[in-house]
């Protein structure tokens, strides 16, 4: 729930969208209290369970109640079978996932999941509706790639110089498209390496990650899965820095280390636990609890990628499986996007 979220939403009102039909539920990381007032001055529903952050637990556990909590509230004020259509507009896979058993008598369901980590949550359910894959489109992978590696590195570097760490050596946990972007900005600036379980797009080939973590000062989580565990901190060198680039706390199986300090209620807190530091408790650096994370003008692409999805949904049927962005659609957006990149300013 971030303010160019909230541009989008405009559209979508002034489309004919209801405020009094419209519920969010916004993730502690990635929320911004503003933004939520806005909307809620709208006549939007948003869940309070959007700031709700134990540090003891980990947050996946934490969000998949919430959503269910959400969804249980929504059944309560509205009948979803007086609706021609009910879209489910979901970053991260929980809430297609949940809604898969809630909605498994309705045909007028659908869905558009926005990341990776929410595809591959999904991929291999049976799905009760349709799903368009934005998560997995060209157009995203290509052109949001680079400027969500660009601010998570300015993002380290601030970090770095506000908590004076000194790090040479740099791991990056997944070589997927992100992953790939960090390494060409990083392998200037640490002596970097590249670590993905695919070995041909490895730095290490068959080796496993956890006989090479003790090598390095700065690891760096872009994998999307949970790469190290509380069994491998030990193997952790002294002083050194984790930071996740992907989704979640998940990477760095955050909430082991989180267990080591007395509960946390700033889920953006820099820890230093067992001699590790945990950057932003271990969620994704590039969101810090602004109202904007990526620059409003680079993330209109993705806007507009997930807005077109939302337009598809609304004018066509779909089969019950994940649906591919339609790739005219995807182009004409990367043309206008390049075109207003390349203006002048």
């Amino acid at each position: 729930i971030l303010d160019s979220n909230y541009s989008m939403f405009e559209y979508l009102f002034d489309m004919g969208l209801k405020p009094q039909n419209t519920f969010l539920l916004g993730k502690c990381y990635s929320t911004n209290k503003e933004t939520i007032e806005k909307f809620r001055k709208k006549g939007v529903y948003v869940s309070d369970g959007s700031f709700k952050f134990d540090s003891h637990l980990s947050f996946d556990s934490q969000f998949e109640l919430i959503v269910k909590d959400l969804l249980k509230s929504v059944q309560g004020k509205v009948n979803f079978s007086d609706y021609e259509k009910v879209l489910l507009v979901d970053d991260g896979g929980y809430l297609v996932y949940v809604g898969n058993s809630f909605f498994k008598n309705f045909s007028n369901i659908l869905a558009i999941e926005q990341t990776s980590s929410g595809y591959n949550k999904l991929k291999n359910e049976k799905l009760n509706f349709p799903v368009i894959n934005v998560a997995r489109s060209n157009a995203k992978l290509i052109y949001e790639s680079p400027f969500i590696a660009d601010l998570i590195v300015k993002k380290i570097s601030s970090k770095l110089k506000e908590l004076k760490l000194n790090p040479k050596t740099c791991l990056i946990v997944g070589a997927g498209s992100v992953g790939k972007e960090l390494f060409n900005l990083l392998k200037n600036k640490f002596e970097t390496h590249i670590y993905d379980v695919q070995q041909h797009i490895s730095d290490f080939g068959k080796t496993e990650l956890a006989n090479i973590i003790s090598d390095f000062d700065l690891i760096i989580g872009a994998s999307g899965n949970e790469i190290i565990n509380d069994k491998n901190y030990s193997k952790i060198k002294k002083g050194a820095i984790l930071v996740s680039a992907s989704s979640s706390d998940r990477e760095f199986s955050a909430v082991n280390l989180r267990k080591f300090a007395p509960i946390i209620r700033d889920c953006h807190k820099d820890i230093f636990v067992n001699d590790i530091w945990l950057l932003n408790c271990g969620f994704p650096l590039n969101f810090d609890g602004n109202k904007n994370s990526a620059s409003p003008e680079k993330i209109q692409l993705t806007r507009a990628l997930m807005l077109s999805a939302i337009c598809l949904a609304m004018e066509k049927e779909y089969q019950k499986d994940f649906i591919e962005l339609e790739p005219r659609y995807q182009k004409l957006i990367v043309e206008k996007f390049n075109k207003i990149e390349r203006a002048p300013k």
